[in-house]
């Protein structure tokens, strides 16, 4: 079936809700006896382009869809599992005074240390570099507050939440458990030695003692916003939380491996999210290698009966069948992840290529992980006459495009990453480099030309005519090889790229941060004029995500709140 031909069909079920986001009884593609199984669903990767095509940015989508928020049904952006039995996390411990550059360069290295016998504080540790709140903001003269991340999201909304599953320490019961963001607590939602269930159902071996963090999803969070777009989204924001836990666990002396592929139904129901509003969407493995004797080991403990009931985010949720319908054709039933291809040298790919112009060494700076972790911002603007010195423009490419090891990357084993997402640069305003638009090159460490002149126009009329992008030091477009991915994962390509371009994002952010640089990512763009501005013909390579680094404008309207986080409001 044509692409078109299956948009069609998704809307034919409910034309009005696939277009307006009203209320459905079921989500799309789910529950019909004519579906095909996962496997056969996930190979009709027509799916994936029906979806990316139908979610594309127009300036008739852009300005004249005349959609407005429902701010008094915005959801909570904190889960709790009312019910569920707690265990606060003690003060984190220090993260050891490590620059953050040498821990980006480093997130593909084997662990240095093993987990301790008492694992709360460093756990502590690790969420509180990596998904807490890091700061509270109110507006000026209003009651208006909210909290900022460490881990960043598109519109500050947090689809993401954040899953232990520990085995083996003296001061945490074996068990499934969810971080409380808001309380910096854990709830513990299944008893039992869940981290062997979730290691087992995802194809690792049994582990003695360590932790598996799996990072889920609530698609409604975005969607209430960005409707349709927000599944892109929300797989931007796995690629930084990803990316953030990584390097808190770097810090630490930890290593960080990510699963992306997995059963998904079944890590669903050993988790206790089906039926939910929550979708799991990458596993990370953080057992440091202290695997068990399998024939020594005990039987895994049987899983206790799910504890708690999730808090209600809206009084009313608007379900989004395009999102529901891309989603379900993702799924897979397990089985070993297959490899992607070979990275092909992206001077094979033009048919006149330029010469690449070499980018001096990457050069780490002394900023702390903590201190760069907890103080990056999004900024909403830049000053215009900020600039950056081509050594430390090459640094902050080098160390964004740094990855831990995953099995998307085929990177599990060590070796070179296979990617799928290329990195485009504006350069406006870089000491020793023309002003002009760039291909990243992450083997060589080089830059291919694209257009040479001035380019600040281009970005910021690309990025929804958002003027950051061209106040900006440099903007980023992020490009994803959709046919390469789709040969080698089927569907479930469209996950891994969005995750890998917000790994990349989350890279620009703090190595922008840790260079005293501010960075912000830009998920609006007008799709089809960024593909003809890059002269990027056809469907196979497509434009998923934007970002960009500058010296920020502050802005007036807030100020640090420093009202209790317990009094505060939850909306």
């Amino acid at each position: 079936m044509s692409a078109m031909g299956w948009l069609r069909r998704k809307k034919r079920k409910n034309p009005s809700a696939a277009e307006h986001g009203r209320p459905t009884a079921t989500a799309t593609g789910e529950g019909s006896g004519s579906e095909p199984d996962a496997a056969e669903r996930n190979a009709e990767t027509d799916r994936l382009y029906a979806y990316h095509a139908a979610t594309k940015h127009t300036y008739a989508s852009v300005h004249g869809s005349g959609w407005s928020l429902d701010w008094k049904n915005q959801p909570n952006p904190f889960r709790r599992y009312d019910g569920a039995p707690r265990t606060e996390l003690p003060p984190p411990a220090p993260l050891p005074k490590l620059p953050a550059s040498a821990c980006m360069s480093g997130l593909a290295d084997e662990a240095d240390h093993a987990w301790p016998e008492r694992a709360l504080p460093l756990i502590s540790s690790l969420l509180h570099h990596s998904m807490a709140v890091s700061a509270w903001k109110q507006v000026l003269g209003t009651d208006v507050r909210y909290s900022l991340r460490v881990n960043p999201s598109s519109g500050n909304l947090h689809p993401t939440e954040t899953w232990l599953a520990l085995r083996g320490f003296t001061d945490v019961e074996d068990g499934l458990y969810h971080y409380d963001v808001r309380a910096h607590a854990l709830e513990q939602r299944r008893a039992g030695d869940a981290a062997n269930a979730l290691a087992a159902l995802s194809g690792l071996p049994p582990l003695e003692r360590g932790a598996l963090i799996v990072l889920g999803s609530i698609f409604w969070r975005e969607s209430w916003k960005y409707r349709a777009r927000a599944y892109r989204y929300c797989l931007h924001d796995m690629g930084h939380a990803a990316a953030s836990v990584a390097l808190a666990a770097r810090g630490l002396g930890l290593g960080s491996r990510a699963h992306g592929h997995f059963p998904d139904q079944a890590l669903e129901a050993a988790m206790a999210l089906t039926g939910g509003d929550e979708r799991p969407l990458l596993l990370l493995d953080l057992t440091d290698g202290r695997v068990a004797d399998a024939e020594q080991s005990e039987p895994a403990a049987a899983l206790g009966a799910p504890a708690g009931t999730p808090n209600v985010l809206s009084e009313h949720i608007l379900e989004w069948p395009l999102i529901d319908g891309m989603h379900h054709s993702t799924l897979v039933d397990g089985g070993a992840c297959p490899q992607p291809l070979a990275t092909p040298d992206a001077r094979d790919e033009h048919a006149d290529p330029a010469e690449p112009i070499e980018l001096p060494p990457a050069i780490g700076c002394d900023t702390p992980l903590d201190e760069v972790v907890r103080s990056r911002r999004s900024a909403l603007d830049y000053l215009t006459d900020g600039r950056a010195t081509l050594s430390e423009f090459a640094s902050i490419l080098h160390e964004a495009t740094r990855h831990q090891r995953a099995d998307m990357l085929g990177t599990l084993d060590g070796g070179a990453p296979r990617r799928l997402v290329s990195l485009y640069c504006y350069v406006h305003r870089v000491d020793d480099l023309p002003p002009g638009c760039y291909r990243y090159l992450p083997v060589s460490h080089a830059l291919l030309p694209v257009r040479l002149g001035n380019v600040q126009d281009a970005a910021a009329g690309l990025s929804l005519g958002q003027e950051l992008a061209g106040h900006a030091i440099a903007a980023f477009s992020m490009i994803a090889d959709l046919e390469r991915g789709a040969a080698a994962f089927g569907n479930r390509a469209y996950r891994y790229a969005h995750i890998e371009a917000g790994m990349i994002g989350q890279g620009l952010y703090l190595a922008a941060t840790a260079r005293g640089i501010q960075s912000t990512g830009i998920g609006a763009f007008y799709d089809e004029d960024v593909q003809r501005w890059l002269g990027l013909a056809g469907r196979e390579r497509q434009v998923i995500y934007h970002h960009s680094i500058g010296k920020a404008a502050l802005d007036p309207r807030l100020i640090d709140s420093d009202q209790p986080v317990e009094a505060r409001d939850e909306h």
